[in-house]
This record gives structure tokens, sequence and C-alpha cells, in this order.
């Protein structure tokens, strides 16, 4: 609980720090024909990892650049510095800066950044007041009938291996 705060604003930090460079984009490197890394993804894992080992001694890290470090400490912050690469690399608005904290394995508390929009989600379990956006409380709709619901997802990459295409689609039904 103690950490929540300044997190928050640390998120925050990495996604004014991703928004500053979208119309600057540098290709890092491709991890696999589709999935790429921007600098911007280091720079912002960079920002995130150096305030959490300083200010967390002890505490784990997992990132979809660095890989993990001290994964099997009680507390293990989970990072995604740019969700949504591909669409951050091609100059759309589409992307955030994810943070989870996990405790033996459960997860305790997550942070999603959008700056584009200047959103704000946070949920964490011990504060026990559910979901919020930009400190407003929101929640899944109570609606049953599919038909009354809208329903937006990304299925894989054209290039991704056909069964991977295939499972997502099966998923569908």
């Amino acid at each position: 609980k103690k950490y929540f705060k300044n997190i928050k604003k640390l998120v925050i930090k990495g996604g004014i720090a991703a928004a500053k460079k979208k119309n600057k984009v540098k290709i890092a490197h491709f991890k696999d024909k589709d999935d790429l890394s921007t600098e911007t993804d280091l720079l912002v894992e960079d920002i995130i990892f150096k305030y959490i080992s300083k200010k967390c001694p002890g505490h784990g890290f997992i990132s979809e650049e660095r890989g993990g470090y001290q994964t099997d400490a009680d507390y293990v912050w989970i990072l995604d510095p740019i969700d949504g690469t591909k669409y951050y690399a091609k100059g759309l608005p589409l992307y955030s800066i994810s943070l989870a904290l996990e405790y033996k394995g459960n997860v305790i508390q997550g942070i999603v950044y959008i700056p584009e929009t200047n959103q704000l989600f946070c949920a964490h379990c011990y504060a026990k007041k559910g979901s919020v956006l930009n400190k407003k409380k929101i929640h899944c709709s109570d609606e049953k009938e599919l038909k009354n619901i809208d329903v937006c997802l990304e299925i894989p990459s054209r290039n991704s291996p056909p069964e991977k295409l295939l499972n997502a689609m099966e998923k569908l039904k």
C-alpha cells in the first residue's frame, strides 16, 4: 500500500516520456517477425526499473524487454513498458504503460496508463475499492445477453503460426 501513490506517479512519468518520443520512434530490435521493441520501450523500462530497484529493495522484476530479475522474491513487479508497441511504432495512439505487483504468485495491484487520453486505470486488492479510472470507480457491465454487448479484441498477427490464429478464432465461438 505504501508504494502505490508513488508508483502511480512513476507509471505516468513513463507514459509522458513515451508520449514525448512518439513522433521520433526508433526500433531497437525485432524479437521475431511481428514483435518489435523500440528505444522508448527500453527508456520507459529503465525509468521504472531504476526507481523500483532503489525504492523496493528485495523486490523482483519481470519485464517484456529486460526479462526477469529476482523472480523468486515475495514481491515481483511485472511491466510491459509499452503495451501496444506495434501501434506505438506506427504513430497510432493505441498504447499504454502497464505495471502490476505480484505477492507470492498473486497479483495484488495493477496500473495501466494511456498517455494519449490521460487515462489511469488502477486496481488494488488491499484497498477493497475495486478498480478505478482517474479516481472514479468502474466496474464490468451486468448485461447478460451477448447480443447487447460490444466486444473488442485483438487477434494474433496475420503472420502468426496458423494454429495460433485458429486457437484465437476457436475462442470466439
